[in-house]
């Protein structure tokens, strides 16, 4: 009986002290791409030579991630008396996955989300990448096309995307840092979208990027958030100017990253429950000792 009451006691005061955070706090986020459109002009009139563009047959579709957990906090301390708080982590784990031609799709599940890309043809249809991240994990997931095309003497190329972006987040975070300003912590959760279209070839190289950033902050007792962007556009133009036919390699990438952070100190049941058990213990401790007189 005592040994079994001595483990109750302890167990508590253990499960006290590792109750960090609720593990039901998630991040969720979605980045969508597509379709791709485009458009030619004929940059000198009268030479009888149509503007074109002609794809390749053979292309790749490709997703690939990693995902980190969260091992604890370091701290700073700045010059001007305040202390940051940065998030530390552990090894990643990656994952890969990809398809080439003629394969039209590709739906893989990497890193906890699921990434997939359609084309018809070969003219990107649409990349999605959802991503569900939970509280001490950080996740970051791609997804993409590459191909080739030839454009034609004297030809400008005007490539559009169209991007959208959500993130929706519950707020029971438990207790952080940084409620004065001698206490610097980032955001409790934090989202990266990127779009990225580019090209090179002998011609040079072009890219065309647009990133977001999204950080949602919380109050003591938690709100939940939720963030959506577009639909925006993302261009991408292209000129030979030359009299000979240029080829091109060509990317169009979906890229997201999510980081959902574990509260860095106890919330205040935590201590309650590690403060009962240690009590507990002390007493349990106590009354061995004066039967042991």
């Amino acid at each position: 009986m005592k040994t079994i009451r001595t483990l109750l006691v302890c167990t508590t005061t253990v499960l006290g002290a590792l109750h960090i955070s609720p593990a039901c706090a998630d991040t969720r986020a979605q980045l969508n791409l597509g379709p791709l459109q485009y458009t030619l002009t004929d940059l000198v009139t009268g030479d009888n030579l149509a503007p074109s563009l002609v794809w390749s047959s053979n292309w790749t579709l490709a997703a690939n991630g990693n995902s980190k957990v969260q091992t604890g906090w370091s701290t700073t301390a700045t010059g001007w008396g305040s202390t940051v708080y940065d998030p530390t982590w552990g090894p990643a784990t990656t994952y890969w996955e990809q398809v080439n031609s003629p394969s039209t799709s590709l739906s893989a599940t990497l890193a906890q989300g699921q990434q997939n890309v359609q084309v018809a043809g070969s003219l990107l249809q649409g990349i999605q990448l959802k991503q569900t991240t939970g509280v001490g994990n950080s996740i970051y997931t791609a997804a993409w096309q590459s191909t080739s095309f030839s454009l034609g003497a004297n030809t400008q190329v005007s490539f559009e995307i169209v991007i959208n972006s959500l993130v929706q987040s519950d707020a029971n975070y438990g207790t952080f840092p940084g409620n004065s300003a001698t206490n610097i912590i980032p955001s409790h959760a934090w989202i990266n979208f990127h779009g990225i279209l580019s090209a090179y070839g002998d011609a040079g190289s072009f890219s065309r990027r647009t990133t977001e950033n999204v950080g949602a902050l919380f109050g003591p007792q938690g709100e939940n958030f939720e963030y959506a962007s577009g639909p925006n556009v993302l261009r991408l133009t292209l000129q030979n100017t030359s009299d000979q036919v240029q080829v091109y390699q060509f990317h169009a990438t979906a890229q997201m990253s999510v980081s959902d952070l574990a509260a860095p100190v106890p919330e205040p049941a935590s201590y309650a429950l590690m403060s009962l058990g240690l009590l507990g213990l002390v007493g349990v401790l106590r009354r061995r000792a004066r039967r042991e007189l």
